[in-house]
């Protein structure tokens, strides 16, 4: 798995900002060699009166004048207690094509976007940045504090999968975190033709799942011990419902999925339940992790064409 180097943080000048502002620094502390970018892109470039109140000195070209108010917010949370490297970009015109544009400009590895429950503000396109761009994708909600000493991975046994533990256990080697394996598994329509009840025929399915789990640990070469393994029934085929609910009930700090897709065209877009857990989930980080390099690579063939 690709190190989590270049980190781009989508900013929309809300008070959401600050959040991510802090939860990056902390972040950063815990990535080697990381560099952060600010961006925040506007239809129109103008001052808000907010800004203005926040920084009744600031004077020029708005453009300039956003990327010195964004750059003294950050130094709260970054100049003065992380020594990570940052800088902010402000541009004017389509959020979703700057923010794309600047992605693979900055050749980014990590984009952070905000994940609004009561604030204000137009937020950010999350869904179809997410489902188009290269890089992974971490969403922070709005009243998130940095915390990561237990990390959840949904896992269906997929390369993707795979993908999604291998960042896990970066994060585990880089700051002694707790990874916890969780497989939905559910009860396969028609089971009564077997002659067995729905609860007998959940028990044979955990146990599948079991014997599944143990295979894909060791073929990714994963030790059992170093992880915590979960199984979870699903008994109204809404899978991104029981991964928020165990993720809740496990305390995790954070959920990683890996992309689906086993095509780079499809790799580049979320599956369902990467969708229904982006719309249930306004509670805990959550960070959808992609092939960078394959997907860079059909971005490039994509743009030649």
């Amino acid at each position: 798995m690709y190190p989590l180097q270049r980190i781009l943080v989508c900013l929309d000048l809300s008070p959401i900002d600050q959040t991510l502002m802090e939860y990056t620094a902390h972040l950063s502390k815990v990535l080697p060699e990381a560099k952060v970018y600010f961006i925040h892109v506007s239809k129109k470039l103008e001052i808000p009166e907010e800004i203005k109140k926040m920084f009744p000195n600031i004077t020029g070209p708005a453009d300039e004048a956003l990327e010195k108010g964004i750059n003294d917010e950050a130094s709260k949370y970054f100049a003065n207690k992380c020594d990570t490297p940052y800088e902010a970009v402000v541009k004017d015109g389509n959020e979703t094509e700057q923010i794309l544009k600047w992605s693979q400009v900055k050749e980014i590895d990590l984009i952070v976007m905000g994940l609004k429950k009561s604030l204000k503000g137009a937020g950010t396109n999350a869904a179809k940045i997410t489902a188009i761009c290269h890089a992974s994708v971490l969403f922070v909600p709005e009243n998130a504090s940095f915390k990561l000493d237990r990390v959840m991975v949904p896992v269906d046994f997929s390369k993707n999968s795979a993908m999604a533990v291998d960042q896990a256990m970066a994060l585990k080697k880089l700051g002694n975190v707790e990874v916890l394996l969780q497989n939905v598994y559910k009860v396969p329509v028609g089971y009564h033709y077997t002659g067995k009840e729905y609860v007998d025929f959940a028990i044979i399915m955990k146990h599948n799942a079991e014997k599944q789990m143990k295979t894909f640990l060791s073929a990714y070469q994963i030790n059992g011990e170093d992880v915590t393994q979960v199984f979870n029934l699903d008994e109204d085929d809404k899978p991104a419902d029981v991964i928020f609910t165990e993720a809740k009930v496990q305390s995790a700090d954070m959920i990683i999925l890996g992309s689906k897709g086993r095509t780079m065209v499809a790799a580049l877009l979320m599956g369902s339940v990467a969708v229904e857990l982006l719309r249930a989930n306004k509670e805990i980080p959550y960070m959808i992790v992609k092939d960078k390099k394959a997907n860079m690579g059909f971005m490039q063939a994509f743009k030649n064409l």
